[in-house]
């Protein structure tokens, strides 16, 4: 059985997704302002609309032209017997329908450069790129003006009205005629919404061809929203990549642009840097079930994760599941007593409540384990500490697992697949 009460007490938990009312993004309680590393620096301004470009050069006059004015200016201020004979032949050659659509011409130039817009200064393009898998996309500000995401298997960002979505994620492959079933499944759509009719479609940068359900969620009958929902469902390699937008109805047409660009904008290496319940950075290896969400961190909590130090959280919709910790510290100073003390202090707020003790081996590495509990909400949620040191890459571990009933068992089955020592990992 999973914990069912534990939620944002605990300072590393993420806030319960809202997606069964309208676009819960999968927002971190500890990390809202994590300098991700994963956007790319630089920002740019998108492209001036069609015409604007034209329009802002008929409104700001060159170099050459502001000293002819200037020069016409000065001569009109002089009295007309000094001006030069050549200026007075012209001004008197000139025909008199040339001199009514320069006037003409004038009045427009002023009302243009009255009435059109200014540049959209605030309006940002960044580069998203995923660190595990190596995909990357655009976000367009406004609306998506957060392009930070702690998320490895599922990178999602919340627009900043909070009423509009795009998230991106990475699957195993599933077979075409099981997708129906599976796009239900992966959105908890309820069974009030019909299956839509999907349609073929290709990543434009990827040339990839794949398959997209629109749908609607009608959830005002119990206070939610009306949302209407994108899904582009695309094989690559071993991997599925699921690409999922959406917005409350009246802001749908608005965000098409911002959401139209993420797509349009995806990439993704053709050789898969990654695998979904596969953690590989770092130079460590960490197995966790496909259930789980998983998401990285630094520490502290709002730096970005490190060789030298990290943080990776699994959790399911609802509930905090497991904390893993590492940190490089020096063998003579590592104490598995106090690592697990103070990372269990640090990250979930509670102490052991039981005798230390020798336990099982990770990676051939001796461990100690711990059980302590810790109040949600008006339940209890057990927890088991596992440390352990890994001399190659001179770094303490430290994995604590909520459990109802026996975090212990569920600790050992993520401790079975971790591995110190990971060449080539990122």
């Amino acid at each position: 059985m999973k914990p069912t009460n534990a939620r944002a007490a605990l300072p590393l938990t993420l806030l319960a997704t809202l997606l069964a009312v309208l676009l819960a993004a999968l927002l971190a309680a500890a990390c809202a302002a994590n300098p991700n590393e994963h956007i790319e620096a630089n920002q740019y301004f998108r492209p001036a609309a069609a015409g604007e470009t034209q329009r802002q050069q008929t409104t700001q006059p060159t170099a050459d032209a502001q000293q002819q004015q200037t020069q016409q200016q000065q001569d009109a201020d002089q009295p007309a017997q000094d001006r030069p004979q050549t200026q007075q032949s012209d001004a008197q050659t000139e025909p008199a329908e040339q001199q009514s659509t320069a006037d003409a011409d004038d009045q427009q130039q002023s009302a243009d450069q009255q009435t059109a817009p200014g540049p959209r200064s605030d309006d940002v393009l960044r580069r998203y790129i995923n660190p595990s898998y190596g995909y990357s996309f655009d976000l367009i500000c406004p609306p998506f003006c957060d392009p930070s995401s702690n998320g490895i298997d599922r990178a999602t960002f919340l627009a900043d009205t909070g009423r509009a979505l795009f998230e991106v994620r990475v699957y195993d492959l599933v077979p075409e005629e099981q997708l129906d079933d599976f796009w239900r499944e992966s959105f908890n759509v309820p069974e009030f919404v019909e299956t839509p009719a999907r349609t073929a479609v290709s990543l434009p940068l990827l040339g990839l061809s794949g398959w997209r359900y629109d749908w609607e969620e009608d959830r005002r009958a119990t206070g939610g929203f009306l949302v209407r929902w994108q899904a582009t469902y695309t094989p690559l390699g071993s991997l599925l990549y699921v690409l999922r937008g959406g917005a409350v109805a009246e802001d749908y047409e608005a965000s098409l642009p911002a959401l139209n660009r993420a797509y349009d904008s995806f990439a993704a290496p053709l050789e898969a840097k990654a695998a979904p319940g596969r953690y590989e950075r770092f130079e460590f290896r960490f197995d966790y079930g496909l259930d789980y969400i998983t998401l990285e961190y630094g520490q502290p909590t709002d730096n970005p994760p490190t060789f030298d130090a990290g943080v990776i959280v699994l959790q399911s919709e609802l509930a905090l599941e497991a904390v893993l910790v590492w940190e490089t510290i020096g063998a003579a100073f590592f104490d598995a007593d106090v690592a697990i003390e103070r990372t269990l202090l640090d990250t979930l707020g509670a102490a052991p409540q039981s005798d230390y003790r020798d336990a099982r081996t990770v990676d051939g590495q001796a461990s100690r384990l711990a059980l302590s509990e810790t109040a949600i909400g008006e339940g209890v949620v057990q927890i088991a500490s596992f440390a352990w040191y890994c001399n190659d890459s001179g770094r303490e571990f430290a994995l604590h697992v909520l459990h109802n009933d026996d975090p212990q068992a569920a600790a050992e089955a993520l401790l079975d697949g971790f591995r110190c020592q990971i060449e080539g990992a990122s």
